[in-house]
């Protein structure tokens, strides 16, 4: 997640307001799409059988 962080993080700079909701957007994009493939890693790992 430190990736999204920093994406997130480049807002601050000193921009027109378009271009750091674009950053925020992108940031927002880059964390649902971690979150959603750590919940898909979980749920396969619990619907593979032990060995």
């Amino acid at each position: 997640m430190p990736v999204c962080l920093a994406v997130t993080d480049l807002a601050l700079i000193p921009n027109p307001p378009v271009s750091q909701l674009a950053f925020l957007g992108c940031g927002g994009l880059v964390s649902v799409t971690g979150v959603l493939l750590l919940a898909s890693s979980r749920t396969s790992e619990k619907l593979q059988p032990s060995v």
